[in-house]
Formats: structure tokens, C-alpha cells, sequence
């Protein structure tokens, strides 16, 4: 069907045939200029899209698949470690009778689980959190991670432990609920060492001196020189690695795991 159309003139009516007078039609560059800025602009939605499923999806694995991953990891290594510790401790003793057991246990590897943490005031449910050996990424996933240039839990020194605040369990979840005073237990093979938290800081990630065989401060000049210290420390704030929030503590009491088994 031709394109017409009746222009008015003072000569009378013309009728003008527009498809032969113009051929056939064709898009101006402006729209095909449009049409191709709609087709990255539906290009860069659908990436914006899936970025942010992306992004969805690692977050939900952060908040909850993480902690529930990390909790279960948790619960297995505490059952396990807790069996460990009274069978190689009886074949300790047993192989080696009238030794000292302190002088007997190896060093821990890394990686290794070779402690449990608990902390009162953390965790009033009384669930303990596995200590492993180092504090890459994959030791922290599966709990608390020892520094293992520091001492030992009882030597002579200081004994640091490091811990996520927020996702694969959060063992730290509620730092700032912490005082002085305040109790933090751990648990190995040779028995339980009980500390008292004596005071707390908040530094910069550089700040490695907090983990020295005796850190400078003034709560902590007053000890005597064969103090035995542990030093936990996490992000702060939160959700933020921008500092570094550190409590400091001192051995108050040890259990050897004979007595242990005689009280239990």
C-alpha cells in the first residue's frame, strides 16, 4: 500500500505518493546510534545483575555457611582432641614412667589442633574453640591460630592467639564484652591453664610488638620476669580490619591432666 498523503494548497489538492518520492526508508544514523546504546546498556544491566547475585551469594556464604561450617568443624576437632588428650597422655606416661610430661610433648605442627580455648564470658554455652598451629587463612577457618613464633600455653613468655570477629565461626563475635578480671582457659594434652585478663588495647596491624615474648605496658611491667602471659587478638571494629583489638592476660593456675582424670 503506497504512503499518501493530501498536502493542501491555494491551487487546489495535490496528492503526493511519498514512497515513490522518497524510495524506500531507511534508519537515520541517530537511531541506529540509539539502538546500539541500548544494547550495551541492557549488556551492562545484565552484568550488574549477576555481579550483585555474585555478590548475594558470597555474602550469605560469609555470614552463615561459613559459621555453620566452621561450628561443625568445631564440635568434631573438640571431640577428637578431648579423646586424644587422655589416650596419648596415658601412652605417655605409661612409656615413659617418673618422666616429666612437659619435657616429653613435641611441638605442635602447623596446622596441627593442639588445644582448646574456651572463655566464659565468650561463650556461656560452654563450647571450647580448637587452637591449630599458625594463622593462615585455613586455620582461623577452622577456629583459633596460634602465633608460632610465641611461647607455649604455660612457658615462660607470651602465648598469642589470633581469631576472627566476624564469619567462619566468629570466635570473637563479642570482644568487647571482655574485662579484667575476666577468665580464659585452655585446655591441652599436659592439662589446664587458667588466665586472668589484666588489660587490653587497640593498635594498628603493624603493631607486632603486642605479640613480644613481653609486651611493653604498663599493666604488665609490674609482673614478675618469669611471667607466663597469653595475648588474644582480632579485628577491630567488627566488620573492619582497620586496627587490631588486643587483651593481654596472665597464668593463674595449672591443672595437670592427672589430676585432671582423678577429679573428673
Amino acid at each position: 500500500m503506497a504512503l499518501n498523503r493530501i498536502l493542501r494548497c491555494p491551487k487546489g489538492r495535490i496528492v503526493i505518493n511519498y514512497a515513490k518520492w522518497v524510495g524506500k526508508r531507511r534508519p537515520s544514523k541517530h537511531r541506529a546510534i540509539k539502538q546500539r546504546g541500548y544494547k550495551a546498556l541492557a549488556v551492562v544491566g545484565e552484568l550488574m545483575i549477576t555481579a550483585g547475585l555474585v555478590l548475594g551469594a558470597y555474602v550469605v556464604y560469609e555470614l552463615y555457611v561459613s559459621n555453620f561450617a566452621a561450628e561443625k568443624t568445631w564440635s568434631d576437632s573438640t571431640i577428637q582432641l578431648e579423646d586424644k588428650f587422655e589416650a596419648d597422655y596415658r601412652a605417655l606416661i605409661e612409656a615413659n614412667p617418673g618422666a616429666d610430661p612437659v619435657e616429653l610433648v613435641e611441638d605442635p605442627k602447623p596446622g596441627e589442633a593442639f588445644g582448646l580455648l574456651f572463655v566464659p564470658k565468650l561463650w556461656p554455652a560452654n563450647k571450647p574453640v580448637p587452637i591449630r598451629e599458625g594463622i593462615a587463612d585455613r586455620d582461623l577457618a577452622k577456629g583459633l591460630g596460634h602465633y608460632s613464633e610465641t611461647a607455649l600455653p604455660g612457658e615462660v613468655g607470651n602465648f598469642a592467639i589470633a581469631g576472627h570477629r566476624a564469619t567462619h565461626g566468629e570466635p570473637f563475635a563479642e570482644f568487647q564484652t571482655l574485662a579484667k578480671g575476666d577468665e580464659v582457659i585452655v585446655e591441652t594434652l599436659l592439662g589446664r591453664y587458667v588466665y586472668s585478663l589484666v588489660a587490653d588495647v587497640k593498635v594498628m596491624p603493624e603493631d607486632v610488638w603486642v605479640i613480644s615474648k613481653r609486651p611493653s605496658l604498663p599493666e604488665l611491667d609490674s609482673l614478675p620476669a618469669d611471667a607466663k602471659l597469653i595475648t588474644l587478638t582480632t579485628c577491630h571494629p567488627r566488620w573492619s580490619s582497620e586496627e587490631r583489638w588486643i587483651w593481654f592476660g596472665v597464668l593463674k593456675t595449672f591443672t595437670p591432666r592427672a589430676e585432671l582424670g582423678k577429679s573428673a
